[in-house]
């Protein structure tokens, strides 16, 4: 079941009626939790064994712990076990191993809809918060459970703080608010409207030139492209990911953190991870990038540099076993130990000139650094990174060999309708980025417009792109 499908949409609907039928929070949790492994079903029987399980390890150890004294050691073995089954199920996925069982038990792809990346981080930085007495381990196992299944979010995050989230259940609404339905109802509509019709309209071309499909007709500024048009579909698939998940939450009364604060407007590529899939780059700056960093503060400069590779290096191991993803992670280790090296001379460089012109300089240069390393991460092998790298760097076939006439009107050896459909989706992108932080206030206005939901269901309907059969990208991790 694909967040944001018609079946999707069914199980939230349904599961909103059930919720507000019921006035006990320990019911309505109990719908969501249902919810939440009938969501889960979709994909096998596994995901839902494998979700309660570690749901319950986690849960009774933490209290067992706390309560007759929570040791290294004890902390270490908990991890372990959540480290291990994160790292046993992407060594299934990358093998592929999930094909020789049958589809009713394990699914198809089960793996990527259980979001076990998520999900495992999460149960690591609770054992982490419960061993230093952070908080205590107060929750109930519904809740627990609930906040490590949570149908909305479960797939691809955003990573949630398990004593915040079940906290804010505990004040769950007895009715459907018409601020919390606006506002729900709003952010799902322009997630659909970013997934289907500006993220699918650039998917013939990116699939064309990173799939392999006809090889021969790619040349250096062909992949300059794919990377730009790439770097740009993962932010409005994502983006458009979290918005459906935020907004369905927003349906039960639940406010799930943002994961994204307008990343492609960023100055450096330090700026874009403050910016991008928020949830996650807090993770890792709280529970890997600020220990590393705290255990060498003797040397200061030595402490960012081993906190920054540490970081990126694991990141890179999260998304996927395959050398394209440490190349992507060794990129931006060195982006951001160039970038702190280079922190004074910016500084003022951004006094002498205007926010304007730094603004115009450097915004454009944090674009193309990140999506050159969606070249590495965004290839199926290392072979494929390679062959487009051999195509970026021939400068003699550089540009294709037409007319920039021929070029405008036809492309280079597209469909028409492919061709009309991605500069569509290009104008709609190009749009939307420009009224972004305007568009997201109103998002989140709580009064219900009747013309502004009407225009955002007519946008969808006419536009969107409903037979490409996708899911979310990053489902994939």
């Amino acid at each position: 079941m694909n967040p944001g499908s018609l079946n999707y949409f069914l199980l939230l609907i349904g599961t909103t009626i059930v919720f507000y039928l019921f006035n006990d929070n320990k019911l309505k949790q109990s719908v969501l939790l249902l919810a939440s492994l009938f969501f889960l079903s979709f994909f096998g029987i596994i995901p839902v064994i494998t979700c309660v399980l570690l749901s319950i390890l986690n849960f009774y150890f933490a209290k067992h712990a706390f309560k007759y004294g929570y040791l290294f050691s004890k902390l270490v073995a908990i991890n372990t076990v959540n480290v291990l089954v994160l790292l046993a199920f992407r060594f299934v996925n990358e093998l592929n191993i999930g094909s020789l069982f049958s589809a009713p038990l394990i699914g198809e792809q089960f793996i990527v809809a259980l979001g076990i990346g998520f999900y495992s981080l999460q149960n690591i930085a609770y054992q982490i918060d419960i061993y230093k007495k952070r908080y205590t381990p107060e929750v109930s196992l519904l809740s627990f459970t609930l906040s490590n299944t949570f149908f909305t979010r479960v797939s691809s995050g955003p990573i949630l703080n398990i004593k915040a989230f079940t906290a804010s259940l505990s004040t769950l609404p007895s009715k459907l608010t018409e601020e919390n339905f606006t506002v729900g109802l709003q952010r799902i509509l322009i997630g659909a409207i970013k997934k289907l019709v500006i993220a699918e309209r650039f998917s013939y071309y990116i699939n064309l030139y990173f799939d392999g499909i006809d090889p021969g007709a790619k040349t250096g500024y062909d992949v300059v492209i794919a990377c730009f048009l790439f770097t740009i579909q993962l932010y409005f698939d994502f983006s458009g990911y979290m918005d459906i998940a935020i907004g369905s939450a927003r349906m039960f009364g639940i406010n799930l953190s943002e994961n994204f604060n307008m990343p492609l407007r960023s100055q450096s590529v330090s700026e874009w991870w403050r910016r991008w899939h928020i949830t996650l780059i807090n993770w890792f700056t709280q529970y890997i990038y600020y220990p590393v960093a705290y255990k060498f503060r003797a040397r200061r400069m030595m402490a960012t540099v081993f906190a920054i590779i540490s970081t990126f290096a694991i990141s890179a191991i999260w998304h996927g076993f395959g050398v394209t993803y440490l190349i992507w992670g060794s990129l931006h280790i060195m982006y951001l130990i160039i970038e702190n090296f280079l922190k004074k001379d910016l500084l003022r460089l951004n006094e002498k000139l205007t926010s304007f012109y730094y603004q115009l300089i450097f915004t454009p240069l944090t674009f193309i650094l990140v999506s050159f390393s969606n070249l590495f991460f965004r290839s199926n092998s290392l072979a494929d990174a390679k062959r487009l790298l051999l195509k970026l760097i021939d400068w003699r076939h550089f540009f294709p060999d037409i007319s920039l006439k021929s070029w405008i009107l036809n492309g280079v050896d597209w469909k028409m309708e492919f061709m009309v459909s991605m500069r569509l989706g290009f104008l709609f992108a190009i749009l939307y980025l420009l009224f972004e932080e305007k568009l997201f206030l109103r998002l989140n206005k709580s009064k219900f417009s009747i013309p502004f939901i009407t225009f955002l269901i007519v946008f969808l309907v006419v536009f969107g792109v409903f037979n490409s059969g996708t899911r979310f990208i990053y489902m994939n991790f």
